[in-house]
């Protein structure tokens, strides 16, 4: 690909992601976004944006944003496969444009179509928009908070400063309050290691974000009492007096991090995500790892770094989730454009003898490996 010209590679790409939304049934093949889009068809039919029920069961367990999202595009476009899927593709797609937009202001021209194409051909990055989990509207907040975070830093443009507020608004009304660690520990990292100090994060102007998250996340936060607070005597998880507030501030998300609560796992693999991104971040994951150790390196000596929002926003979460006993793969697609990115940096740049290693050796079994794999299925599936 010739990335002096318009990379019609990443079009034909891109066109792939718009191949199953012409489906006229709501076919899917997990639970999640059929139970998503059952709430969303309530509140389409009944036009209560407050609550979210399920078999005419108070329901809680996400926050409603993604639902309001596919709600309001069943009411456009009737309730179907197409309406329900077509948000989370224009998410991945967003996403995308604040990937090639930030990896562009960083290094150059060349590292932003690179980051694309590896964030396009990742390969839970065509899953996440075709299983219709609600992980891309989460991926698209982080990168376009931080994106419009890094341009107020720069030109303390205060609207730059609202932008980036509503996306983590929306990150929380999509997931909880646990998206702060992605967003703020890459603006903390990369403002400490960038000034040697801790001033760039004791700026008045960071309480204001917080006020102004605060306000964003209203919405939320009303349904929320609407529903449960203000009827204590509705039963949730087999108990009365259950706040919906709560809920969404701590259990949701922290609860299950510390593992208590309703939901609990008894057991968790600490290696998990290091071995599921060698299949989910296929075939660039090597190429990955290798960079984050090239990070590891050039910090340790305090050398200079373009940016670092890259490695401690990919990297905090991956650690999170790494100690979290509720592990799924799916989790780790909220940073790709991260390790996109990383990717892309050590593709641009000429690489040692080690790297030379892990980019040709890695990445030819990594794609062999997948050749096979798709041969298989596609065997498997016409057989069957």
């Amino acid at each position: 690909m010739n990335l002096n010209t318009p990379p019609y590679l990443l079009f034909i790409i891109a066109s792939s992601f718009f191949t199953y939304l012409f489906d006229t049934q709501l076919n899917f093949y997990l639970n999640d976004p059929g139970l998503y889009a059952t709430l969303a068809k309530h509140i389409a039919q009944t036009n209560d944006w407050l609550s979210l029920f399920v078999n005419e069961q108070d329901w809680l367990d996400k926050p409603h944003f993604p639902f309001w999202i596919s709600a309001a595009f069943f009411k456009v476009f009737g309730i179907n496969t197409f309406a329900y899927r077509l948000p989370l593709v224009l998410a991945i797609f967003a996403s995308f444009v604040y990937t090639f937009k930030f990896a562009d202001k960083y290094y150059n021209r060349k590292v932003a179509w690179y980051s694309v194409f590896v964030l396009a051909t990742a390969q839970y990055s065509f899953m996440s928009a075709t299983e219709g989990r609600i992980e891309p509207y989460l991926m698209l907040a982080i990168i376009g908070a931080i994106y419009h975070f890094d341009k107020f830093i720069q030109f303390k443009n205060y609207g730059q400063l609202i932008l980036g507020s509503l996306y983590v608004a929306i990150a929380i009304m999509t997931k909880g309050i646990f998206i702060f660690v992605p967003i703020f520990g890459a603006i903390g990292g990369h403002l400490i290691y960038r000034d040697r100090s801790l001033k760039g994060i004791f700026q008045w102007h960071w309480l204001l974000v917080g006020v102004l998250i605060a306000l964003f996340i209203l919405p939320e936060i009303y349904s929320l009492y609407v529903q449960f607070d203000s009827q204590p005597n509705k039963v949730v998880f087999g108990k009365t007096g259950v706040s919906g507030i709560k809920w969404f501030l701590w259990d949701s998300q922290f609860s299950r991090l510390i593992n208590s609560g309703p939901f609990t796992r008894s057991k968790g693999d600490p290696f998990f995500f290091l071995h599921t991104m060698l299949w989910a971040f296929l075939p660039w994951c090597l190429v990955l790892y290798y960079g984050f150790i090239q990070y590891f390196r050039k910090m340790w000596k305090l050398e200079h770094i373009n940016e670092t929002y890259s490695f401690f926003g990919g990297g905090l979460i991956f650690v999170l989730f790494s100690i979290s006993k509720f592990q799924l793969p799916h989790y780790m697609t909220i940073v790709f454009p991260f390790y996109a990115i990383i990717v892309a940096n050590v593709f641009e740049k000429p690489l040692d003898k080690i790297g030379k290693y892990v980019v040709i050796i890695g990445q030819s079994f990594q794609i062999i490996l997948a050749c096979v794999l798709l041969l298989f299925f596609v065997l498997f599936f016409n057989t069957w």
